[in-house]
This record gives C-alpha cells, sequence and structure tokens, in this order.
C-alpha cells in the first residue's frame, strides 16, 4: 500500500476524486500511516483494482468472509459454489460461478483451500499445498536517527529502498513513523520516537518453509537458523550503524509482511498447486492470482510481481473465455 502523498501543503487533506467517483483524501499527516487512514489516504491493491470497475458491472459484496469453495453438484451446473459468512446480517449465503479466482493474500488462500479440500463435495486433493511457503526474508528494525534534522512523524511510512556496500544482496528500505503523534502518550516517548526510524531488509530466502493446517488454523514451520539471508541482513545493519554512527538494531525473531508460497506453481500435482495458467491442478476452473502462487521469494517488496502475475492470470482467462 502507498500514501497519497501532497505535493504542495495547500494539498495536504484535500479530497480528489478517483474511479467510479469514489472520494479519496491526501495524506494530512494527522494519524495516515501503518496503523490505518482515517480519510482514506491509502491507496490500497483492491481500491486501485476495484474502484475502476465499480458501476460497470462488477459487484463488491463487502464485510464477507468466504469460509469454503465447493465443486458444484452436476444437477446445478458445471463450476464452484462459494461459501460465505455475511457479516452485515449474520448470516451464511453462497455464490455459484463457472469459474472462480482465488485471491485473498496469501495466508487467507491457504487457509481457504485447506478449508475446501475436505468433505465430499470438496475440491480435488492437492498433494502439494502448503509446500514452497516462503517469508520472503523480511528482518524489521530501528534507526535511531539522533541527526535527523526531520521529525519521522514528519516523514513518509517509506522512504524508498537503499543498498549497503559489502551486502548488496540485501535490499533494504528506511521510513518514518507518520501518524504515531496522534497516539496518546507521554511528550518525553514522543520525543524519543520522532528520532527513530523504521528501517527494513529482505532477501531471498529458501523457500523450503511448509503450512499445515489443523481445525482452522495454520501452523507455519519455518526456522529462521536454517534461512542464511538473517545473517547477511544483520550483517547489513550493524554496517549501516557503523557508517552512519547511529544505533541502528533488528528485531531478534524475524516477522513478514510479506509471505509467499504455499500454493506454489508447478509442473504437475505432485510438485505445486496452480500450473503456468494460474488454474489448480485437478480443479478445471479454480485459479490462485495471489502470492500464494509464487514459486519462491523476490528478495524485495513483491506487491508488482504479484500483479503481473494475476494480470498474466487474468489475460489467460479472458483468452479461454
Amino acid at each position: 500500500m502507498a500514501l497519497l502523498i501532497p505535493l504542495s501543503p495547500a494539498e495536504a487533506g484535500q479530497t480528489i476524486t478517483w474511479g467510479a467517483g469514489v472520494q479519496r483524501q491526501y495524506c494530512a499527516f494527522d494519524g495516515d500511516s501503518f496503523l490505518g487512514s482515517l480519510g482514506g489516504a491509502k491507496a490500497s491493491v483492491d481500491f486501485v483494482y476495484l474502484a475502476p470497475v465499480l458501476g460497470q458491472g462488477a459487484t463488491v459484496r463487502d464485510l464477507a468472509r468466504v469460509t469454503r469453495i465447493q465443486r458444484a453438484r452436476p444437477v446445478d451446473g458445471d463450476g464452484y459454489v462459494v461459501h460465505f459468512l455475511d457479516r452485515a446480517t449474520g448470516s451464511a449465503a453462497h455464490v455459484q460461478a463457472r469459474r472462480v479466482v482465488v485471491a485473498a493474500g496469501t495466508m487467507n488462500t491457504l487457509r481457504l483451500l485447506f478449508a475446501s479440500v475436505r468433505g465430499p463435495a470438496g475440491l480435488a486433493p492437492m498433494p502439494a499445498l502448503g509446500r514452497g511457503f516462503s517469508a520472503n526474508g523480511d528482518l524489521m528494525g530501528v534507526w535511531h536517527r539522533k541527526s535527523a534534522t526531520v521529525s519521522s512523524f514528519a516523514s513518509t511510512p517509506s522512504q524508498g529502498e537503499f543498498r549497503i556496500a559489502g551486502h548488496e544482496s540485501a535490499t533494504c528500505g528506511v521510513g518514518g513513523f507518520p501518524g504515531f503523534q496522534t497516539l496518546p502518550l507521554p511528550g518525553v516517548v514522543k520525543r524519543r520516537l520522532e528520532k527513530l526510524f523504521f528501517i527494513y531488509g529482505m532477501g531471498m530466502d529458501s523457500g523450503d518453509a511448509s503450512v499445515a493446517c489443523e481445525r482452522g488454523r495454520l501452523s507455519v514451520d519455518y526456522d529462521q537458523r536454517r534461512e542464511p539471508v538473517y545473517d547477511e541482513l544483520r550483517a547489513a545493519f550493524r554496517a549501516l550503524a557503523t557508517e552512519s554512527g547511529e544505533r541502528c538494531w533488528a528485531i531478534g525473531k524475524p516477522f513478514t509482511v510479506h509471505p509467499v508460497g504455499g500454493a506454489r506453481l508447478g509442473a504437475d500435482a505432485g510438485h505445486g498447486v496452480v500450473d503456468h495458467r494460474g488454474e489448480i491442478h485437478g480443479n478445471p476452473g479454480l485459479f490462485v492470482a495471489d502470492g500464494a502462487a509464487l514459486p519462491g521469494a523476490v528478495g524485495g517488496p513483491p506487491s508488482v510481481t504479484i500483479a503481473a502475475w494475476a494480470h498474466h492470470v487474468a489475460d489467460g482467462m479472458a483468452h479461454s473465455a
């Protein structure tokens, strides 16, 4: 996601109109951050893709959580039945379609596929489901910039990427904490926070981790000790601290905001979940168009790669309609 950053102070907080007449707001630096955006300044991927097609035949059901996908009964025709819980009414409902695209985000896509292979009307078996999971080598940290002339609160959440000499295999980035000044914190804490900048590192891990599902809950088998990328990233952070003369540290246990794989691309059902078109092996008409299909770590922010894959899947579906 990215913030709609104003080009001048006069534009801060101003409302603009996007596709289909949807209103959005430029960042006002009054709470727009990683924590959310009250005025809609975050241009999220779902908004970017859905806004232009509103009013052009697409139906969006918000507050709906898909619980499982089943094969349609022969008497009902080909395709799949998508069951979901309507959180607005609290009732269960379903829709049927000849072709279904799953793009719920890697973890939700995996949860949904695991839930959908069970039962008499479940999807065809997916023996490779959950294999080939990657955390994209994500490592988060903080850079204490005592010398910074700009407050972290007045910065953007991301200021871009950079490389550290001697550690070029690692992609690093830095950003601020705009919006954190609105939290009910003591002044002394805020003055310390405004000198802290968020840093991150990414690299290519092995992609050999796995995901399982028990009683509807996912469990990930991922051991950072088997991933040399984290030693490289921590070394890069130490080099950054040495070069800048200012403290830089990483959290002890990595966590990722870029999980990929688990329903990866493969030549057959034994090696992957989807084929080169994104169609799930043994389940014609059912596609995966998000990061779950990626066969390995990108080593950088994967959004553009996922978007390219989704476009590829969509193009293939359009030409085979």
